[in-house]
């Protein structure tokens, strides 16, 4: 009714797309027709969007879930594109919009791309990413899953991690991280953080960068992550011979063949 009254109200268009993404994907995953539904609710963000609704990360981001999911990748690699200009500070927090994003480069053979994606995700995704391995698991955290930084001193790499991370905190920081772990004892907790590395290493792999990949998987399998130790990553994405196990994460899902 209100759309009624005046079909470009910002709001009530937003609502009714998500309203019609949410039945798309129920009657996807039901294996009921679909298409019509995802094409009503790329028309309803479209059209949210001309009219000038302030969310338009959240909108952007959402159309390039529909247009994904019906098999339209270029436009759902722009969106996402388009969508993360318009994130906080211009840098998106969330995984979830960064994994999506890998995952159409992904179908259309961009492997490189959703590769840099990805460590876009791993350096900027905020409560699981590169801020999980700093303030729980430390100096040791961050040595367990970057051997490659073997070489450098304690006092080198926690100054490197400042400047990188955070520009404007005082070199005293460099001795909280060198002395971090605390209760975890080096420990790293996040769940998003090993799906990442898991993702990024299959993208690796398909671009033909096979030792960068293996490096990824390796840091999935060492043992730096803290929790239950059946739910632990070297047990969820490995077979118990060590080989990459393909059911996690769940594949990017195939655009729906019903009209």
């Amino acid at each position: 009714m209100a759309l009624v009254i005046d079909p470009k109200f910002a709001p009530a268009l937003s609502a009714r797309a998500n309203k019609y993404l949410t039945l798309a994907q129920g009657s996807y995953a039901d294996g009921k027709p679909s298409r019509k539904l995802f094409e009503l609710a790329i028309k309803d963000f479209t059209t949210a969007l001309a009219a000038g609704s302030k969310d338009k990360h959240a909108l952007y981001c959402d159309r390039a879930l529909a247009q994904a999911s019906i098999g339209m990748y270029r436009d759902a690699a722009l969106g996402y594109e388009q969508g993360m200009k318009f994130a906080k500070n211009g840098i998106e927090d969330s995984p979830f919009v960064y994994t999506q994003l890998a995952g159409v480069y992904s179908k259309m053979g961009r492997f490189n791309e959703a590769a840099d994606i990805l460590t876009q995700a791993i350096m900027n995704a905020s409560g699981g990413g590169m801020d999980a391995v700093i303030f729980t698991g430390g100096i040791k955290g961050f040595r367990t899953l970057y051997p490659e930084y073997d070489l450098l001193p304690d006092e080198i790499l926690a100054d490197v991690v400042r400047r990188r991370y955070f520009p404007n905190f005082s070199k005293k920081w460099n001795d909280d991280f060198i002395s971090g772990g605390g209760h975890t004892g080096g420990k790293i907790f996040s769940s998003i953080l090993p799906e990442l590395y898991i993702t990024r290493g299959d993208a690796f792999m398909k671009a033909g960068r096979r030792e960068e990949a293996q490096a990824d998987y390796r840091r999935v399998k060492s043992d730096a992550w803290a929790g239950e130790e059946r739910l632990m990553p070297q047990h969820m994405y490995f077979d118990e011979r060590g080989n990459r196990n393909h059911d996690f994460p769940e594949r990017f899902p195939a655009p729906p063949a019903k009209l």
